[in-house]
């Protein structure tokens, strides 16, 4: 589904040139897109739909838009910051990849069988178990049952995935193009809807300029503290920083290790 819908968003993004009333004829899908969306939520919001909750902790990477977001780059950042006191493990659906079903990576694995990104987590993190599963709760069913299995779980691209319980969800847009500013599909590149934002615990502004001041982040700040109860960070170069510290003593300061996997919200 996910894949069909970047196939037909892709040329419309590239595109940029498309009217306004070639989107306003768009406009009626997007809203029985929409209107899917409500009911399939509400059916897990009612309980009517069951979700999974496992005895592992879940730290989930997502975003609501079709396209790139900067999620596999936050993955990358949280394994190389965690693999050297967590034993860990990153479950992925394995985008393009050329197989079904659960697969784990080996040492001969190569990205036709998990994918391209997984692939190069198993190559970069070797120390890291790396494994695909279009359904999370049979990926993590089978992660459980290792022999030497992981204490934390990382899942990457799981926004739309509820079927699953996540301890904490780390949801990524980029500064270019918040998601707040766009719409659903087709009409823009939102796969999901904006309301869904409030399930995420963190909201990572990803792409952002070096040149963004200290005003610019309270702006965005006071916008998303109104809309969700996320803790807002932005992401820039690879290191991640909390906003109320951007400017701090002149100087960046990273965001706590132990921030992720704390019960405390706030740094």
């Amino acid at each position: 589904m996910i894949g069909f819908l970047n196939s037909i968003i892709d040329p419309l993004k590239k595109n940029r040139y498309i009217s306004l009333s070639m989107r306003k004829l768009l406009f009626p899908l997007a809203w029985i897109y929409g209107l899917l969306l409500l009911i399939r939520h509400t059916l897990f919001d009612l309980k009517l739909l069951s979700q999974k909750r496992v005895a592992i902790k879940t730290l989930g990477v997502g975003n609501l838009a079709l396209g790139g977001t900067g999620k596999s780059v936050v993955v990358d950042y949280l394994l190389e910051q965690f693999k050297k006191t967590t034993h860990l493990a990153v479950l992925s659906r394995g985008y393009k990849r050329k197989t079904k079903g659960y697969i784990q990576a080996q040492q001969n694995v190569t990205a036709a069988l998990i994918g391209d990104e997984p692939f190069q987590f198993h190559k970069k993190h070797p120390e890291v178990i790396v494994a695909v599963c279009e359904k999370r709760v049979v990926g993590i069913q089978h992660l459980m049952a290792l022999e030497k299995g992981p204490s934390v779980v990382v899942l990457d691209d799981v926004m739309q995935h509820r079927w699953l319980v996540i301890d904490k969800l780390i949801m990524t847009t980029t500064y270019d193009n918040l998601y707040s500013s766009d719409a659903l599909f087709p009409v823009g590149a939102l796969r999901d809807r904006k309301k869904e934002a409030q399930r995420a615990a963190i909201l990572l502004i990803t792409k952002c300029p070096q040149q963004m001041t200290l005003e610019q982040t309270e702006q965005i700040k006071k916008t998303y503290q109104a809309k969700t109860k996320s803790s807002c960070f932005f992401y820039f170069n690879r290191v991640c920083f909390k906003n109320n510290r951007l400017l701090k003593n002149n100087k960046f300061e990273r965001v706590k290790r132990d921030h992720y996997f704390s019960g405390h919200r706030d740094c």
